[in-house]
């Protein structure tokens, strides 16, 4: 809500969507994938945004198989299923073995100019981008009476094989070791986590406990400190009551989000209210850009 803001700049762009929205990837043509969840549908979805002003290019993409005997029907009963990577302008799904069953299964690799899938592999399993831009990937296979995984590299652009690596442990290391995450691919800051575990910079600290009422702070601090800028997020105890998951009442928490510049802040939001648990990793930075979800439903951009 805009009540909530205490700032000096607005955001950038905001865009709403009814539901969850869930995860995000930076393509290279200046767009931003997001990942949709709608739990009272069962249903996830995609939307497709332009980076700079959050202009919607198209939305409301569900995966569906391209071809052969389940060619139509919703890829994971339309609800296992989500945004696995991307790669130039493609973007990667995947789906799941069965609901029991949290490993990924299955590549789809859809166009994000023109929303059409260019290729499905729907037996293999993605574990990650390789530094020589392949994907590493494996499939099972039963072997007197086991499962047994094999593992080759992917082509991104046409999903051609290209290395059969069989069973070759050490290479296999070695190229997930090396591998790119996500904060190095997708060129981002995710926040640092200053609490009782961590060993935080003094100043940081300071600047931390100075814009939060340190009673009421749980969990300790999200910090990202960038420039001149900081950007501060806490979960803040409240007196209001809700209820867990197990059904428990425990005490509401919201979540406070700062940015602060030469010990003011600048700008101010709360991004989550009434929550009976943790947000991880609620914000991240990227090009001199701030992002986070307010509320589940609100995707946000501001300028830093």
């Amino acid at each position: 809500m805009l009540n909530f803001f205490k700032k000096t700049r607005s955001p950038k762009w905001e865009f709403q969507k009814s539901g969850n929205i869930w995860r995000a990837f930076f393509l290279e043509n200046g767009k931003l994938i997001c990942e949709h969840r709608s739990t009272e549908q069962k249903q996830v979805s995609f939307f497709l945004l332009d980076d700079e002003t959050g202009t919607l290019i198209w939305e409301d993409f569900v995966l569906t198989h391209p071809s052969g005997a389940m060619a139509g029907a919703l890829v994971g009963d339309g609800w296992w299923v989500g945004l696995e990577a991307v790669y130039q302008n493609l973007i990667f799904f995947h789906s799941f073995y069965d609901p029991t069953v949290p490993e990924h299964l299955g590549i789809w690799a859809l166009e994000s100019t023109t929303k059409k899938i260019k290729w499905a592999r729907p037996e293999l399993s993605f574990i990650c981008l390789t530094l020589d831009n392949q994907i590493l990937a494996y499939r099972e296979s039963l072997v007197g009476g086991f499962v047994e995984r094999y593992f080759l590299t992917i082509d991104p652009l046409s999903g051609n094989e290209g290395v059969d690596l069989g069973q070759n442990a050490q290479r296999i290391h070695e190229l997930r070791a090396t591998s790119l995450g996500f904060e190095a691919s997708q060129a981002v800051r995710l926040p640092e986590k200053i609490d009782g575990k961590s060993t935080p910079n003094p100043a940081l600290l300071t600047l931390a406990e100075k814009h939060a009422k340190i009673d009421s702070v749980i969990a300790g601090y999200d910090i990202i400190s960038q420039n001149e800028r900081v950007v501060l997020g806490f979960h803040k105890q409240t007196q209001a009551v809700t209820r867990n998951q197990a059904g428990l009442p425990v005490k509401a928490l919201d979540y406070v989000l700062k940015v602060i510049e030469n010990e003011k802040v600048i700008y101010e939001d709360v991004i989550g209210t009434g929550m009976s648990g943790l947000i991880l990793d609620g914000f991240f930075t990227r090009n001199q850009k701030l992002y986070y979800v307010r509320h589940k439903d609100t995707l946000c951009c501001v300028e830093l």
